[in-house]
């Protein structure tokens, strides 16, 4: 059978929607950003996974709560850059802002460019 396998996951934190998630095979994490419960604000939480021991560790807030927004991540030299643009704000605005957070500095998300217009 050549059917990819599909295993349960682990729990997340909290019960989200409209969140966004980046997996690093390299470093053996994942991180989710952003996200509503129901009857929620966006939140601004970031948390992350590690593979190795099967743990959540809560990462830094992100500067703008958001929901449905898009995230990837790049890797730049030895270190990987997650991003997050755009998205929804508290009031169902569309937001122009982006953020990057640095795995190897893992301080705090940083300011990017504004997007050209909100999305």
């Amino acid at each position: 059978d050549t059917s990819p396998m599909i295993i349960q996951g682990p729990d997340l934190p909290n019960l989200l929607y409209g969140h966004c998630v980046v997996n690093s095979d390299d470093l053996m994490k994942a991180l989710i950003t952003g996200g509503k419960t129901l009857g929620s604000f966006p939140s601004n939480a970031t948390h992350i996974f590690s593979f190795v021991d099967q743990t959540w560790q809560q990462g830094p807030l992100l500067t703008n709560g958001r929901f449905f927004h898009t995230c990837g991540i790049l890797k730049d030299g030895n270190d990987y850059i997650v991003v997050i643009a755009g998205g929804l704000d508290d009031q169902g605005l569309m937001l122009s802002s982006v953020e990057f957070y640095s795995f190897e500095a893992g301080v705090s998300w940083y300011a990017g460019p504004e997007m050209t217009s909100p999305r």
